[in-house]
């Protein structure tokens, strides 16, 4: 077969069939290497099939429809050579339905309208930041259209190849690490899907696009550490209250940007516990963490007249504090604020057998498998002494 020639064929999908009832025809519309299906509104036994010759056994009506359908189509095919314009499956496709001709708009002007529209979102539905990262993408998807003189590439002229000629601009042009090309690959395929939601391609150009996992290390302190830390008699005022906001997130997993709005509004009394109760910047999701008594010794050490004050510095500074805490305490890891959240994951839960569920749960992720994803090993390391306890009960 020629690729420019139309190419009409009628299946069946007995997958969608249940047991004793008829499949549905559809129609498979190919074009210059492209394709495009269709529901004819027909339905067969698959046994009366013949695939072969593309007709039904017996049912003569059934087979002068399948004929009609594919006869407008080859009609449709001529007209549009005859106005002598260039035309796609899916222009073919629409005329069949007297659906007009979507505008082929490029991908910059289209991405321009998401950011505009999403724009408009901005302190509703979305936050400021998160617009920010989608306009950096357009920068570099600019820029990168740029270096191959490609600025008015089409929304269908999208494919796989353009994506991984992206993600290697990213990495060599940008010197970005896998797990930020991830992240703007997922962001730029969110803008793409808006494309297909509004019918101006088909269907997803980058169906098949395989991530590329990292693996992640998880930087946390051990008990020892940990213990180290809390005891440590610092001389200084400055990081002796650094240090006791780090080592309330270590028994609460909470992040910065909660730490810094805590106050006892988020602190409810439940099922005999005290919880803490406060929505997630960075995800929009309400936190449930029951309070631990170390956790709960630091807050009254810090709550005075009925007011919780925290000794809150920038998180520049309080990051910077950290690695004059690390270094005087000889701690020999790069310590972070987030260091706080993954001791609390691991050392203070997984490792105490607390299920991966409830882990899950207090630190607010989407579901079980990102904990497993995160802190695989360490899981692994407890399974391992969790049997080892069975045999020896054994």
């Amino acid at each position: 077969m020629k690729l420019n020639a139309l190419k009409v064929r009628f299946v069946i999908h007995k997958s969608r069939t249940k047991l004793g009832q008829k499949s549905p025809i559809y129609c498979r519309v190919t074009y210059l290497g492209n394709r495009k299906n269709f529901s004819t509104g027909l339905e067969i036994y698959s046994e009366n099939w013949d695939s072969k010759l593309q007709e039904s056994k017996g049912e003569e009506m059934l087979n002068q429809n399948l004929h009609l359908i594919k006869h407008k189509l080859e009609e449709i095919e001529l007209y549009l050579k005859i106005k002598g314009e260039a035309f796609s499956v899916d222009d073919i496709v629409a005329l069949y339905f007297n659906k007009p001709k979507p505008k082929n708009e490029t991908l910059i002007s289209f991405y321009k309208k998401f950011l505009e529209k999403q724009e408009r979102l901005i302190g509703k539905e979305i936050k400021q930041i998160t617009w920010n990262k989608y306009y950096y993408i357009f920068k570099h998807l600019r820029e990168y259209l740029k270096t191959t003189s490609e600025l008015k590439l089409k929304l269908d002229q999208l494919n796989l190849k353009f994506l991984h000629g992206f993600e290697y601009f990213l990495k060599t042009e940008k010197s970005n690490k896998q797990i930020t090309v991830n992240k703007t690959i997922q962001r730029l395929r969110k803008v793409i899907k808006e494309a297909v939601i509004e019918g101006l391609i088909d269907r997803d150009p980058f169906y098949g696009y395989k991530v590329k996992k990292v693996k992640h290390k998880v930087v946390y302190l051990s008990k020892n550490e940990l213990e180290s830390l809390e005891a440590y008699d610092f001389a200084s005022q400055r990081l002796a209250k650094v240090r006791d906001c780090f080592i309330l997130c270590c028994y609460t997993g909470l992040a910065y940007n909660e730490m810094a709005r805590l106050n006892l509004n988020h602190i409810n009394q439940k099922n005999g516990i005290n919880w803490i109760n406060i929505k997630r910047s960075k995800t929009d999701k309400m936190l449930e963490i029951p309070l631990l008594v170390k956790a709960e010794k630091m807050l009254d050490s810090y709550t005075k007249a009925e007011e919780l004050k925290l000794p809150v510095v920038s998180n520049q500074r309080f990051n910077s504090y950290l690695k004059e805490i690390a270094d005087i305490v000889g701690i020999n890891k790069n310590l972070t604020h987030h260091v706080a959240r993954k001791t609390f994951a691991t050392t203070v839960l997984l490792e105490n057998k607390i299920p991966v569920e409830i882990v899950s749960h207090v630190l607010g992720h989407s579901n079980v498998k990102v904990t497993q994803d995160h802190y695989g090993k360490i899981l692994s390391s407890s399974v391992a002494s969790a049997f080892k306890d069975l045999n020896s009960s054994l």
